[in-house]
């Protein structure tokens, strides 16, 4: 399955105005290498483990690599030479498998390769059940300047494997197709896989990160958190075409679209996500991958995926630069209503391109009844008044944007202190979580007609969001995949 692609090439981009985007995307735009003149150089071992390759190379270039084990068990592979993988075409994961748990401290080196299509390396296995994890910890990089840095799979059922990459300590993931990719199995799932990012980098010249679009079950969870940046250059900074569960807080999302979604549940807390790239309209026949539009989140519906995307935003920023923030569609070849199972807006800043209306394809379907907006600053207000929840009304502010402003009289973001505020963001949240939590209560009343049609489905997710924002505990969530370019 090919993904559909746009190519901007610097001068474009500079030409287009599409501010941030060259910064951010992955070293291999230009076609650079990964690997330096200097490094110490290993082929994929003959099993094409990772334990054997690291082997293999300490003893041909002794002490390249530290190997110890923790308290807890786990091997603990501390780089101290710069190292380049080679060999990766001849083996059937395409690079390096993990087997076991294991933890890979980079200690400011980098491990790379610049093989053409290869995966350097993979957490499980696409055909059957391997137990893998990894830890990658330690300010440096795992880098493909061809292919894609870390691949993961899950189990074929549910309970056969724990899988995990957890990055941390300002790890890089640098690539050229994606920065992380999470894949499907043979009989489509992936189950119990774990993906963590705490102060770390995935980034590529396409994408940032992906999940399968074959991915349509199982339990696929994703954290990115504690200031972690995902990137993409030409395509997504996250592409979300499988089932799986997104938590996003305090990080950034950029790329030519933000976050391009046909499946999951997401959950942003003061995310800032920004969609660079020159607005386009998607391509109604194309029924696989999915095209850039240049919005900051743009939702599919497809028949041929997952589906029932459900997104609460807390806080933060959501920006297009040509485009409107949220652009909702459907494939050519898709019949039903729409799937947006829920789309909350608590409160945050949306600015969508001058002329631009933040909501776009939202007028019918589920797109228009199980969308709510309890705060928030706008920079247009065409069509938001039908999300409001009751009672509630968008006022102009000074600078020419629209505040969500409720019975109260309390605004959403400046009046209370979102920007500006002494509290830790945890503390905004809740606070101003339980100021809006009658707001998917009265929804409905304030939609009218409209929200009537809402299902009971809707309502009871609204509901729900609104009592654990209250105090009760946040539960957070994540996301899925698509088949692409490149992919095995």
């Amino acid at each position: 399955m090919k993904r559909s692609q746009v190519f901007v090439t610097s001068a474009l981009a500079l030409s287009l105005g599409i501010a941030g985007l060259m910064p951010t995307v992955s070293t291999y735009a230009d076609g650079s290498t990964a690997c330096d003149a200097g490094d110490k150089s290993v082929n994929v071992a003959a099993d094409a483990t990772f334990a054997s390759t690291i082997d293999n190379l300490n003893a041909a270039e002794p002490g390249s690599v530290e190997i110890t084990t923790d308290a807890d068990g786990k091997t603990v592979y501390t780089l101290k030479q710069n190292i380049c993988v080679s060999g990766t075409a001849a083996v059937a994961e395409k690079g390096m498998v993990v087997s076991g748990n294991i933890i890979l401290d980079l200690s400011g080196h980098h491990i790379a390769t610049d093989d053409a299509d290869a995966r350097l390396i993979n957490v499980g296995k696409k055909d059957g059940d391997l137990q893998s994890s990894i830890a990658i910890k330690g300010a440096g990089t795992v880098a493909a300047s061809k292919g894609i840095p870390v691949r993961v799979y899950g189990g074929t059922a549910a309970g056969k494997v724990q899988n995990a990459v957890d990055l941390s300590n300002k790890a890089v993931l640098d690539g050229d197709v994606y920065g992380l990719m999470i894949g499907a199995n043979s009989n489509n799932s992936a189950h119990d896989v774990t993906v963590t990012a705490s102060d770390s980098t995935i980034k590529g010249a396409q994408g940032g990160m992906y999940v399968n679009g074959n991915a349509q079950d199982g339990d696929v969870n994703i954290s990115i958190e504690n200031g972690s940046t995902v990137s993409g250059g030409t395509d997504s900074g996250i592409y979300a075409a499988g089932k799986a569960e997104w938590i996003i807080d305090n990080s950034t999302v950029t790329g030519y679209t933000g976050i391009s979604a046909k499946a999951g549940t997401f959950t942003l807390n003061n995310a800032n996500v920004t969609g660079n790239g020159a607005k386009q309209t998607p391509d109604p026949a194309n029924s696989n991958g999915m095209g850039e539009t240049g919005a900051a989140i743009a939702i599919e519906s497809n028949p041929s995926y997952a589906g029932g995307v459900n997104m609460t935003i807390n806080g933060g920023t959501y920006t297009s630069a040509h485009n409107s923030t949220f652009l909702n569609y459907q494939n050519g070849n898709y019949t039903g209503d729409g799937e947006i199972e829920n789309l909350t807006v608590n409160y945050g800043q949306f600015n969508s391109a001058p002329g631009e209306p933040v909501f776009a394809g939202f007028d019918n379907g589920k797109a228009a009844e199980n969308t709510l907006v309890a705060g928030g600053t706008f920079s247009s207000n065409t069509g938001i008044d039908q999300f409001l929840p009751a009672g509630s009304e968008l006022s102009q502010d000074a600078n020419g944007n629209f505040i969500v402003v409720r019975p109260n009289g309390m605004g959403s973001n400046a009046e209370q202190g979102n920007a500006n505020s002494n509290q830790t963001s945890a503390e905004q949240d809740t606070d101003q979580a339980a100021k809006a939590a009658d707001a998917p209560e009265t929804g409905a009343s304030v939609k009218g007609e409209a929200s009537a049609k809402s299902s009971a489905t809707s309502i009871m997710a609204k509901i729900a969001t609104a009592i654990t924002m209250a105090g009760i505990g946040v539960f957070y969530a994540r996301r899925r995949a698509e088949q692409r370019k490149h992919n095995a």
